[in-house]
């Protein structure tokens, strides 16, 4: 992918769900994005050989996300968690690393849970309840005592 206007793509992707009803489907968005004058072509990758690796890296990205193990931490307590945690290097290159391996390390588990605590709270951030932007005002609190 080359250059990419977000906004340009939204309005097209609007104007693609209104031609088709009011529903889009990955196949519409492909479609449209074919011929290289669509502003959202530049977003796809074309070259078949390299497209195919890309998704064989995604359907791995979605194997480790599948994987479970269960951890139980009292007699009769056991949670199930994903095996594998996706953590990023000094240079900003994802990878993944056992949850265990990252659970007995005590830093490593508390940036585990601040991140997850920011998703949560992006969420919320984003759910027009007023419930929920208190869920969002309290976790913000807790997360600035981490």
């Amino acid at each position: 992918m080359t250059t990419f206007d977000k906004v340009a793509a939204k309005a097209e992707l609007e104007r693609l769900t209104q031609a088709h009803g009011g529903m889009l489907t990955p196949e519409d968005v492909v479609n449209a994005a074919k011929p290289k004058s669509s502003l959202l072509h530049n977003w796809f990758q074309w070259d078949d050989t390299v497209a195919a690796h890309l998704y064989r890296l995604d359907q791995a990205r979605q194997l480790i996300k599948v994987v479970h193990i269960s951890i139980t931490y009292a007699p009769s307590a056991t949670v199930v968690v994903p095996a594998y945690v996706s953590e990023r290097d000094a240079a900003g290159d994802q990878h993944y690393v056992s949850v265990i391996e990252v659970m007995s390390d005590a830093q490593r588990t508390t940036e585990l849970v601040k991140t997850t605590l920011h998703r949560a709270m992006s969420i919320l951030r984003n759910c027009p309840e007023p419930t929920c932007q208190r869920l969002a005002d309290r976790l913000e609190q807790e997360l600035a005592n981490l």
